[in-house]
Parts: C-alpha cells; sequence; structure tokens
C-alpha cells in the first residue's frame, strides 16, 4: 500500500514533510528504547528491593530467635541472687 503525502498534505510545502518524517522516524524508535529501559529498570529495582526485604525478614527473625533464646536460658536458669 503506497501512501501519496502530496496528495493527502497538499499544502504543506516538502521542508516540512521532511521535518514531519524524520521527526517521526526518530520518535518512534526512541520511545521503544524508553519503555524497554523503563521496564527493565522497573524489573531490577524489584529484585533489589525484594532482595533487601528478604534480608530484614531474616535479620527480624534472627533478633526474634535470639530473644526468645535468652529468655527461655533466664527462665531455666536459677537466679544467682536468690530472687526469682
Amino acid at each position: 500500500m503506497k501512501i501519496n503525502l502530496n496528495k493527502l498534505f497538499p499544502f504543506l510545502s516538502i521542508r516540512i514533510k521532511l521535518i514531519v518524517a524524520f521527526s517521526l522516524l526518530s520518535i518512534v524508535p526512541l520511545s521503544i528504547i524508553g519503555i524497554v529501559g523503563f521496564y527493565n529498570n522497573m524489573s531490577a529495582m524489584r529484585e533489589a528491593v525484594l532482595g533487601n526485604l528478604k534480608h530484614e525478614v531474616d535479620l527480624v527473625n534472627e533478633k526474634t530467635s535470639n530473644f526468645l533464646s535468652n529468655i527461655e536460658f533466664q527462665s531455666i536458669t536459677p537466679s544467682w541472687n536468690g530472687v526469682m
């Protein structure tokens, strides 16, 4: 299918037609590159956030385990000064 720009836009000069054509030819690839880059960055950020959250959960889990172990140890061992 051949598009004749002279019939479609007879009132535009060749200069304007070239500016429009080259603008469209440059905007389309830049838009595609921008969209792909956006989704790649979003994926990388999601992985970084999930890794950070997993680390934080492991840290809280370890602190809780240590706290409960300490409570268990204190409840099993007798008081050193004779006061319970």
